[in-house]
């Protein structure tokens, strides 16, 4: 989101790439808000939310000079090794050939290992 959200604000490509480490450095929802057996509560929405106002906050930091961790994903404790534990193609998450139906956004990456650790499904992608 930093990076539509930055070139609307205008943005460097460097406030940008800072913007979207600041809010991605932030955290990843848990699982239990889609786990099967668990109840669902009303806050289960509320991270659309909160992941937007998050990014609009980044970008306006990045914008002010604040920095973030540029190696968010493939950086020492980042999202390749704190939370997907090593198992990430980096070069799939940048491959934007067929982009349109990419099934390797990040996101979407942490949302199914996620899924595949609380339902004990085997994990498909990556």
């Amino acid at each position: 989101m930093p990076p539509a959200l930055g070139k609307l604000m205008g943005l460097t490509e460097e406030q940008i790439a800072h913007a979207t480490a600041i809010c991605a450095g932030r955290g990843v929802p848990l699982g239990i808000l889609d786990a099967d057996k668990e109840e669902n509560s009303m806050a289960k929405n509320l991270r659309f939310g909160q992941i937007t106002r998050d990014a609009i906050v980044a970008c306006m930091l990045a914008k002010e000079g604040l920095t973030g961790p540029l190696r968010v994903v493939e950086g020492d404790g980042g999202y390749r090794d704190g939370i997907l534990n090593g198992d990430l193609d980096l070069q799939a998450l940048v491959d934007f050939s067929g982009w349109a139906h990419s099934r390797y956004p990040l996101q979407a990456a942490v949302r199914e290992r996620q899924h595949a650790r609380i339902s004990g499904m085997p994990r498909s992608i990556l």
